[in-house]
């Protein structure tokens, strides 16, 4: 299957939540959002940066909230007008979103007089060549783009990226990172409790137990044992997850435990963040020496579902298809074939 990259164009701090329900409808319609919030600290003009990412991109996204925001330096243009005009100056298929009041008349909310005829002006641009859709509340958006992306992928039908091999590397010591998953536990505040024992003994005959909670000292357990084996997996967890000593709300924590292939050893995954902002997760190998630590996928935005199911749902990455080979990760494209063969 195909993935499309979506470049998603908007002003920032009025429609921040606006741009996240964006970023999970494009993942749930197999896309890769792109946007701001993946530009560097580097000592690069934003401009330049921004260029390159919407050459690359299938599609182009543009939600108008009301502001016109801010200026490109010695320009009279905002940054969001130059993102505009460069996709429609190459050609790639636009969906514009625009914010109404009750009456269904787009909002003007700037309060400087300029910057409010630079945005009638440009609103009346963008409407100028094109349909654009109006939302009146932020969680209209979700719908609205799954439809309005799929559209376009029949009309206006884009080179997209799909992955270079048929068939994923595997044998007796190698495995993409998707399998059998065993047990699975999703923590919101039950971190806080004392006591809380989690325990269930699996097909093949493996026994896990989860322990949640304060220890002794104050300090928070996320105490996996497999069989004969346990690690506290708290100290995996960056501590900004954290706040007055709880997990904070927006964030998740998942305990997954999945057998890959038909491998000796077994998995434990870590995912931790926001989901549909950034989910890290760490590795464990669980194997008769004990439960190890072997990596981390950083930059995912999708908390595991199933690793039965082959598609990019987060332990996996979000761009790239892990591997697991001879006890490490791999990207699985980086597996060298000479060494499974």
């Amino acid at each position: 299957m195909k993935k499309y990259s979506v470049f998603i164009s908007s002003t920032m701090d009025d429609l921040r939540e606006e741009r996240v329900i964006v970023k999970n409808a494009l993942l749930r319609a197999d896309c890769f959002p792109v946007g701001m919030e993946c530009f560097p600290a580097a000592d690069i003009k934003q401009e330049d940066y921004i260029r390159p990412l919407i050459d690359e991109a299938d599609y182009f996204i543009l939600i108008l909230g009301g502001k016109y925001g801010s200026l490109v330096p010695d320009s009279n243009k905002s940054y969001t007008q130059m993102e505009y005009e460069y996709a429609k100056e190459k050609g790639i298929p636009i969906i514009a979103y625009v914010k109404l009041d009750k009456e269904n008349t787009p909002i003007v909310l700037d309060e400087d007089e300029q910057k409010r005829i630079h945005y009638s002006d440009f609103l009346q641009d963008v409407q100028k060549d094109r349909l654009r859709q109006g939302f009146r509340i932020r969680e209209e958006l979700a719908g609205l783009v799954i439809q309005s992306i799929n559209t376009e992928k029949q009309l206006n039908p884009r080179a997209g990226w799909r992955r270079t091999y048929e068939n994923p590397f595997y044998n007796n010591e190698c495995a993409p990172l998707h399998g059998k998953l065993q047990y699975t536990r999703l923590i919101h505040d039950e971190i806080r409790k004392e006591n809380n024992v989690e325990e269930v003994k699996l097909i093949d005959g493996s026994e896990v137990k989860l322990y949640l909670g304060q220890g002794s000292q104050g300090v928070f357990n996320i105490v996996v044992s497999v069989n004969d084996h346990a690690t506290n997996m708290f100290y995996d967890i960056p501590y900004d997850y954290f706040e007055d000593d709880e997990l904070r709300d927006n964030c998740v924590i998942q305990v997954a435990y999945a057998q890959l292939g038909n491998l000796d050893d077994k998995l434990l995954f870590l995912c931790t963040g926001e989901p549909g902002v950034d989910i890290t997760t760490v590795v464990y190998k669980i194997n008769l020496d004990g439960i190890t630590k072997i990596g981390a996928i950083n930059g995912q935005q999708r908390m595991i579902v199933d690793y039965s199911i082959k598609s990019l749902y987060g332990g996996q990455g979000l761009y790239d298809e892990y591997g697991y080979y001879n006890g490490e990760l791999f990207r699985l494209e980086t597996i060298d074939e000479n060494l499974i063969n």
